[in-house]
């Protein structure tokens, strides 16, 4: 494979509900890659949350997926490495007075997006739901037929 490049993508999602579940509008999001190329795939190689505001206590937690029904059904920021649709995990809290007291992040290292990337989140806060994301990226040529068998195994389908 030959890296084409390296990437940050940065933001913010919005639980809306702030129920964890996923399914509800506005509580998972795309984060658009796909260039039109079904040869060049994305590799996820850092993920990190923290909330928005930290001014009281603000547990959070996200999620990466490689296809949105990766994220449905979960709740409450459920995490399962059982389901090879998500590739990252984060979580981060704080205590009053913007302390950060400690964060978790791993991501699967064997991930390759060849379309988009999907986030979801929930946020224990009482105040500003929101949650802040920063992920690392590395951009490859990987050929048409990597391409195509990652995204089968990407939706989570049988390839044997």
């Amino acid at each position: 494979m030959k890296s084409l490049g390296k990437y940050t993508l940065r933001g913010e999602i919005t639980p809306t509900a702030n129920t964890g579940d996923y399914d509800v509008a506005g509580d998972l999001q795309r984060i658009l890659l796909f260039d039109g190329d079904f040869g060049t795939a994305f590799k996820i190689t850092k993920f990190v949350v923290w909330a928005y505001e930290s001014t009281s206590s603000a547990d959070c937690s996200a999620v990466l997926a490689s296809d949105r029904r990766g994220l449905a059904g979960y709740g409450l920021g459920t995490q399962s490495a059982e389901d090879d649709r998500q590739i990252g995990w984060a979580s981060s809290n704080a205590v009053t007075g913007a302390v950060r007291e400690g964060s978790f992040s791993i991501v699967d290292r064997d991930n390759l997006i060849v379309e988009d990337l999907w986030i979801a989140g929930y946020n224990a806060s009482s105040g500003d739901k929101r949650i802040n994301y920063y992920i690392e990226a590395e951009k490859f040529d990987v050929g048409l037929n990597v391409g195509s068998y990652t995204m089968v195994r990407n939706s989570s389908q049988d390839i044997g």
